[in-house]
C-alpha cells in the first residue's frame, strides 16, 4: 500500500482497462443491456483519475490508451443519459484517439465506433422524441423544441448540427462497402447542406436542400415536419429574392447570414422566433391539426403581436390572415373569413404592406379568400368579387421571383381558368370549355411555372382532369364521350399517382381514387377495380379534413362509385353500401354548408332505387 493507503496506479489501471477491454457505445439505449449508472460512473471516474494523473510511470501509449477508454466510457454515458458535458469530453478524446498512431488498428477502429454510435444515437433519440405517428397532434412547445434542434452550437444549441455533420463525415470516411453510390452522393449532398446552414448561406442552403429531399428515395420524416421544410424554404428563398429595401424586421436573411457569428443579439432571436412562428401557421395550413387547438389562438397572437412577443411584421399579419383563412375553411366558421380580410386591411392601412412584394401577395390571397367564404356558404356577392379580382390579375415583369411569389401566379392562374370552367359548364358551352383545356395545358407546360411548388402543378394536373371531364359531359357521340372519359382518367391518374407530401393536398387526392377507378369502370366498361377504388378512398377519412364538410364529400365519392359498380354488375350490395355511406355522410355535413340539399337527395334517391330492389328496405 502506498502512503495514502490507495490502490498502487499500476493496479488500478490494470483493472480499469480490463472492465473498459469489451466496452461499446449503443445507439438505442433501451437496448443497451451492459454497465450503467452508479457501476458506469464508478469506472468513468477511475479512468478519469488516472487520466489526469502525472504519467511519469506511464509511457505514451499508456496514457494515450487511457485517454482512449475514458473517451468510450463518457460517450457510453451521453448514449445513456445525454449530458453535454460527456458528450464534449467524449468528441475530443475519441476524435483524437480514432487517429493516434500510439495506439493499435484495435483500438483505433473502438475509438471511431464509438464516435459514430455516440452520434447515431443522438438523431436515434431524436426520431424517438420527434418522429411520431402520421396523426399525431404536437404542441406549440413541443415544435419550438423542434426548430431548436438546428440551433447551431456556437448559438447555445444543442450541437446536432454538427454533430450530424461528423456522424456523416464519419460514414463517409470509412466507405463501407455496403454503402452505395447512390448513397454516398446522398451523404455528401447532406453534408453541403448542413454546412450551408452552418455558414449561413441561404441560397446553398435552399436549393440543395430541395435537391435533397427530392431526390433521395425514403427520406422520411413525421407528416408535419415534412410540411414544414417547403414552407421553411419559401420563407428563406422569398427573403433572397426580395430587394435589400423590402426586408421587413423578420426578413429570415438578417438572422440567417448571422449563423456562423457569434453572438446573435436579441434583435437576431426576435427575428428567428418570429419566423419560427410564420413557419408553425403556415405547417398548420398546409397540414390541419399538427397543431393542438388550444395552441392557435397562442399562435395567432404571436403572429399580429397581440400577445407577449411585440409588435410583429406585415409578413406575419398576411400569415395570419392565411391561417384564419385555412381554420375558417376547415370549421365552415365564416367569421374566420371576415378575420381573415380584416388582417389585410388593417395592415395595408398601417403601411404595413407597401413592399411591392406584399402586393403579389394580396392579389393572390384576397380573391381565395373570397371564394373561399363563396364555397362555405357565402354570398354570390364574394363570388363575383372573387372572380373580378382573378381577371384583373397582371404580373409585369418585375415581379418578385422565389418559390412563394411564383406559386401564388400559378394558383391564381388556376382558379381563373376553374372559375371558367365552372362558368362554361353552366352554360354547357362546349366550346368554351375546350378553351379551358387548351388553356390549362399551356399552363401545365409554361417554364415560367417551373419553379411553383409541386402540388399546385398537382392541382392544375388536377383542375385539367375535370375540364376534360366537362367536355365529356357535352360530347356528341358515344365514341366521343369515351375518348374524352379516357384523357379526364389519364389526367386524374397523374394527379393522384404523384409523390405530393402536403398532407391537404395528399388528403384530396387519396378521396379522389374511387371517382378515378369508376371513370375508368364507366370508359372500358370493367367495374371490377371500383372495390380497390372505394377502399383507397375511405383512407381519407383517417386525415384530417381540410374543409368542414370533407367527411361527407369522401363518403359521397364512395357512394357514388359504389352505385355505379352495382349499375354495371346489378349486385344489390354496392347498392346497400352505398346507401349507408350516404346516411353517414348527411349524418357528419356540419349545418348550412353547401351542397347539403343535393346530397339529401341523393340519398333519398338511392333509397328508392334500393326499395325497387329489395321490396321493404326503408324509402
Amino acid at each position: 500500500m502506498t502512503e495514502a493507503g490507495a490502490v498502487p496506479q499500476t493496479e488500478r489501471l490494470a483493472a480499469a482497462l480490463a472492465a473498459t477491454a469489451e466496452l461499446s457505445v449503443p445507439v438505442d439505449a433501451d437496448a443497451y443491456e451492459g454497465v450503467r449508472g452508479d457501476r458506469l460512473d464508478a469506472l468513468t471516474g477511475r479512468l478519469d483519475a488516472l487520466h489526469t494523473e502525472s504519467p511519469g510511470t506511464r509511457d505514451g501509449a499508456t496514457a494515450a490508451l487511457v485517454a482512449a477508454r475514458l473517451g468510450r466510457c463518457l460517450a457510453l454515458r451521453f448514449a445513456l443519459t445525454a449530458q453535454p458535458d460527456d458528450r464534449k469530453r467524449a468528441l475530443e478524446l475519441l476524435e483524437t484517439a480514432r487517429a493516434c498512431a500510439l495506439l493499435d488498428e484495435e483500438e483505433r477502429t473502438a475509438a471511431d465506433r464509438a464516435l459514430g454510435a455516440m452520434l447515431g444515437s443522438r438523431l436515434f433519440r431524436l426520431h424517438r422524441e420527434f418522429g411520431g405517428g402520421s396523426q399525431e397532434q404536437w404542441s406549440l412547445q413541443r415544435m419550438m423544441n423542434a426548430f431548436a434542434v438546428g440551433v447551431p452550437a456556437a448559438q447555445g444549441g444543442s450541437g446536432m448540427l454538427e454533430d450530424s455533420l461528423r456522424l456523416v463525415r464519419l460514414l463517409l470516411e470509412r466507405d463501407h462497402p455496403a454503402l452505395t453510390d447512390e448513397a454516398r452522393r446522398h451523404l455528401r449532398d447532406f453534408d453541403e447542406v448542413v454546412g450551408a446552414a452552418l455558414d449561413g448561406d441561404t441560397d446553398v442552403l435552399v436549393r440543395r436542400g430541395r435537391q435533397l429531399i427530392d431526390s433521395t428515395p425514403g427520406f422520411t420524416l413525421p407528416p408535419s415536419l415534412r410540411a414544414v421544410l417547403p414552407a421553411a424554404f419559401g420563407l428563406l428563398e422569398d427573403a433572397s429574392a426580395r430587394p435589400a429595401g423590402d426586408a421587413g424586421p423578420s426578413d429570415p436573411r438578417t438572422a440567417g447570414a448571422r449563423l456562423a457569428a457569434e453572438p446573435l443579439t436579441e434583435s437576431d432571436w426576435a427575428q428567428i422566433a418570429e419566423s419560427q412562428n410564420q413557419l408553425l401557421a403556415l405547417t398548420e395550413a398546409m397540414a390541419p391539426g399538427t397543431l393542438a387547438e388550444e395552441d392557435l389562438a397562442e399562435l395567432i397572437a404571436r403572429l399580429t403581436g397581440t400577445g407577449d412577443t411585440g409588435p410583429a411584421s406585415g409578413r406575419s399579419w398576411l400569415i395570419a390572415a392565411l391561417l384564419h383563412f385555412a381554420l375558417a375553411v376547415r370549421t365552415g366558421d365564416m367569421e374566420g373569413f371576415r378575420t381573415a380580410l380584416g388582417l389585410m386591411r388593417d395592415a395595408y392601412a398601417d403601411g404595413e404592406l407597401d413592399a411591392a412584394f406584399y402586393d403579389e401577395w394580396l392579389r393572390a390571397i384576397v380573391p381565395g379568400v373570397l371564394l373561399g367564404a363563396t364555397l362555405t356558404g357565402g354570398s354570390l356577392q364574394d363570388q363575383e368579387t372573387a372572380w373580378l379580382l382573378l381577371e384583373a390579375q397582371r404580373w409585369d415583369d418585375a415581379s418578385a421571383s422565389g418559390t412563394s411569389a411564383v406559386s401564388l401566379r400559378l394558383c391564381g392562374a388556376a382558379l381563373r381558368l376553374n372559375f371558367r370552367l365552372m362558368s362554361a359548364l353552366d352554360d354547357e358551352d362546349g366550346e368554351a370549355v375546350e378553351d379551358v383545356v387548351e388553356a390549362l395545358c399551356a399552363l401545365e407546360l409554361d417554364d415560367a411555372y417551373d419553379d411553383a411548388e409541386d402540388w399546385i402543378h398537382v392541382l392544375v394536373g388536377f383542375l385539367l382532369g375535370a375540364a376534360c371531364l366537362g367536355t365529356a359531359r357535352l360530347a356528341g357521340s358515344r365514341e366521343e364521350v369515351t375518348d374524352r372519359l379516357r384523357a379526364a382518367v389519364h389526367h386524374f391518374q397523374q394527379a393522384v399517382d404523384s409523390p405530393v407530401d402536403m398532407p391537404a393536398m395528399r388528403a384530396l387526392l387519396d378521396a379522389s381514387w374511387a371517382p378515378l377507378i369508376t371513370l375508368t369502370a364507366i370508359a372500358e366498361s370493367d367495374p371490377g377495380r371500383i372495390a380497390e377504388g372505394v377502399r383507397r378512398t375511405r383512407t381519407a377519412l383517417e386525415s384530417p379534413g381540410f374543409t368542414s364538410d370533407f367527411r361527407s364529400r369522401v363518403r359521397s365519392a364512395a357512394a357514388i362509385a359504389l352505385h355505379t359498380q352495382y349499375t354495371l354488375t346489378r349486385d344489390p350490395e354496392p347498392l346497400d353500401e352505398a346507401v349507408a355511406e350516404l346516411e353517414q355522410a348527411v349524418t357528419e355535413l356540419p349545418d348550412g354548408v353547401p351542397g347539403g340539399a343535393d346530397l339529401r337527395w341523393d340519398l333519398a334517391a338511392l333509397r328508392a332505387e334500393r326499395a325497387a330492389v329489395r321490396p321493404g328496405t326503408p324509402e
